[in-house]
């Protein structure tokens, strides 16, 4: 009986099978586990376009390095949607030499890249689903075919004397949160979110709300946890994965989630109704949308009550944390067969028992924090402990609790923290203790990030 990744990987093997596959911005020491499992499946050997360069694994066909900066998650979409559109001739000229039919699926670590290249298809392209919620309007109407609980709001044109009217009338004392939908000329819509508690934070926010949404969703900032659910919409309705505590940080007003952790363990009630929403959700993405392949739900936790606040099509971070309890396991390949419009036998129950057995037999958290600064001399890296239940630099023999690293990344850098079992205050609850645990990277290597903290009041 197969079980974990082969379970999910065999039920894949049909649409894989006999192809040929380009791999797209990835770097060359990283494909092993994807190469290998395409193989398993029956693929021809795959092809890679390498934005790092590295030892290449057994089993490509072969690879050309091309430039996708990884500096950040803005310049590296841009870079690939680029490449993607309107590949340079020597990459023309390699993808040729591998698949000269121009026959063979392209594999992209993103959605937001077109849906062919060089006339191959681009599988799991996420050309189609932007336009799904490229509103404000359809993401609320979304929301309400669920019944789901909102927090106030007021959606409104994005003038700066109609921005500071709704926050004046939204505000509850702990300020307000503006939501846009961007347009970005090179790549899909994108988010905005930001914190604005004074006068000063409106101003700079209203500016940047005008110049890139046409409007914005203003609410209050209420005392609650950060939390999110994640799902897949499948075939046969939409495989839900256990809630997990989603680390939102604040830095110069911008507000964004940079991790998760299943330290965090929500009340029965709580669980259930989020896992009951989430549910619904994708069947209404299904239903409604035709949309198939993964979800991500992020909110707050208000007492036992879950409060959505945004809703992401595609995969990203939490996926790829959660693919890693799974030894071996691709979900990239189930995403993009999902979203090209395959349907594997493979069932709800089946994917929830695979992944949720996983992430609660193996609880964990990550974090990744773009960095402008990039370290000077390689990975560096600082042993964090607590004194008197504050978090601080391990000093020589102390007992420690996690750790922060810093590594580059293309021209610039990533800051990772790593949390052990202990790292985690009452409740399993990490949020606070990782943006305190960013300030400290930035007391210690002036990485350029900022101050940071957590946009949300603790519960009460």
């Amino acid at each position: 009986m197969l079980t974990g990744a082969d379970l999910i990987h065999r039920t894949l093997a049909p649409w894989y099978r006999g192809r040929r596959v380009v791999l797209v911005g990835r770097p060359l020491g990283q494909v092993g586990p994807l190469v290998e499992a395409l193989l398993a499946m029956g693929a021809e050997a795959p092809f890679l376009l390498a934005n790092e360069p590295g030892r290449p694994p057994r089993g490509l066909a072969g690879f050309h390095v091309v430039r996708a900066d990884m500096a950040s998650r803005r310049t590296y979409t841009r870079d690939l949607v680029r490449l993607v559109a309107d590949p340079p001739n020597a990459v023309r000229a390699a993808l040729a030499g591998y698949d000269p039919e121009g026959s063979a699926l392209v594999l992209t670590p993103t959605g937001a890249v077109p849906p062919t290249m060089d006339g191959r298809a681009v599988a799991g392209s996420g050309h189609r689903r932007h336009g799904m919620l490229g509103t404000l309007d359809e993401l609320d109407a979304l929301w309400d075919a669920v019944g789901s609980r909102r927090l106030p709001y007021d959606t409104v044109d994005c003038s700066h004397a109609a921005l500071a009217e709704a926050a004046a009338r939204r505000d509850l004392g702990y300020g307000t949160l503006w939501q846009g939908i961007a347009r970005d000329p090179e790549g899909p819509p994108a988010a905005h979110t930001h914190l604005v508690r004074s006068g000063q934070d409106a101003v700079r926010a209203a500016s940047r709300f005008s110049a890139t949404c046409e409007r914005a969703r203003v609410s209050p900032v209420v005392p609650g946890l950060a939390v999110g659910i994640t799902g897949f919409v499948l075939p046969g309705g939409a495989a839900v994965l256990p809630p997990y505590e989603d680390i939102v940080l604040e830095r110069n007003g911008e507000v964004s989630s940079l991790g998760c952790s299943t330290f965090f363990e929500p009340s029965p009630e709580a669980r259930s109704g989020m896992v009951a929403m989430a549910r619904a959700i994708g069947e209404r993405l299904d239903g409604k949308l035709g949309y198939r392949g993964p979800y991500r739900m992020s909110g707050l936790l208000v007492g036992d009550a879950f409060v959505p606040v945004d809703l992401a099509l595609g995969g990203g971070l939490v996926h790829a944390f959660f693919e890693s309890k799974v030894p071996g396991l691709c979900l990239e390949l189930l995403n993009a067969a999902l979203i090209s419009g395959f349907s594997p036998e493979l069932t709800p129950t089946e994917l929830e028992a695979v992944l949720a057995a996983a992430v609660e037999r193996d609880r964990g958290s990550v974090l990744v924090v773009e960095t402008p600064a990039a370290p000077p001399s390689g990975t560096r890296s600082r042993w964090l402990t607590r004194k008197d239940g504050l978090l601080q630099v391990a000093e020589p023999r102390s007992r420690s609790v996690g750790s922060l690293v810093h590594t580059p990344s293309g021209g610039a850098g990533k800051l990772l923290l790593i949390a052990g079992p202990s790292f985690p205050g009452r409740g399993g609850i990490i949020g606070a203790d990782a943006a305190l645990a960013c300030r400290i990277a930035e007391r210690e290597w002036n990485l350029g990030i900022g101050e940071t903290s957590a946009p949300w009041p603790g519960p009460r």
